[in-house]
């Protein structure tokens, strides 16, 4: 194993029980980017998933202790130069049956939209 003995940084921002942004900073601690999250505020998020697929940006319950309180509606990555990176939508659509959940996530710069659908099974 060979290791650099560099250190990278992440300052994660919290509002309301939610991740608001992260600021991640290379080894000289010099700030590369930023990565910023809104969330429906009238959408509890009571499950323990690791939904949205961004590895370390979104925390499932115990995960480093904290688990954010409403469901994502956006996530964007935006560099030291304050360009958008990346921007991703999200929306939720509700289902008669309720061990389903279906998520839609917008590609707003590479426009494509992913659908992922949710089986739940009772324990």
């Amino acid at each position: 194993m060979l290791a650099s003995g560099s250190k990278y940084t992440n300052e994660y921002v919290y509002e309301a029980g939610n991740l608001k942004e992260v600021k991640a900073y290379d080894m000289t601690g010099k700030n590369t980017s930023k990565f910023t999250y809104e969330y429906f505020t009238d959408k509890k998020y009571l499950l323990n998933l690791f939904m949205q697929q961004i590895s370390d940006d979104i925390f499932p319950n115990e995960r480093l202790g904290k688990k954010n309180k409403n469901f994502l509606k956006q996530f964007s990555n935006i560099d030291v130069a304050g360009d958008t990176l990346s921007l991703v939508k999200y929306t939720y659509i509700q289902q008669d049956k309720k061990d389903i959940l279906v998520q839609k996530e917008r590609d707003v710069l590479n426009e494509f939209e992913t659908v992922i659908i949710y089986h739940f099974k009772k324990p």
